[in-house]
């Protein structure tokens, strides 16, 4: 049985850096804000990586609504914004709930004795 704790907000942001190497961000979004936001709380990298996939489609979404809606069409790269997150944080919800959370931890105190 091995218990690895969920991520802090420093080690969230870490994560978060990681996995958007490759995603281009509005210069509204700051890694840290979004690892510390209370939403995140309970979040495994997993879910952090949900959260990413997320908040990109919810810009892919926006930019092609807007085209929809007769827009002028992008003629940039597609950039992820903070209400990309904030969308994203609305549907994504952590994996592993309070309740488990506290299992885990008795579980954890049981055997690290």
């Amino acid at each position: 049985l091995l218990y690895v704790e969920l991520p802090t907000p420093a080690e969230r942001a870490d994560i978060l850096r990681t996995l958007t190497k490759n995603t281009p961000m509005a210069g509204d979004v700051n890694l840290d804000d979004i690892a510390a936001d209370k939403r995140c709380d309970g979040y495994s990298g997993a879910d952090l990586a949900g959260l990413i996939r997320e908040a990109a489609v919810a810009a892919l979404r926006s930019v092609f609504l807007a085209q929809d809606a007769g827009a002028a069409q992008t003629t940039g790269s597609i950039l992820v914004s903070r209400e990309n997150f904030d969308t994203a944080l609305s549907r994504i919800a952590p994996s592993v709930s309070a309740f488990d959370m506290k299992k885990y931890e008795a579980l954890r105190r049981e055997y690290n004795k």
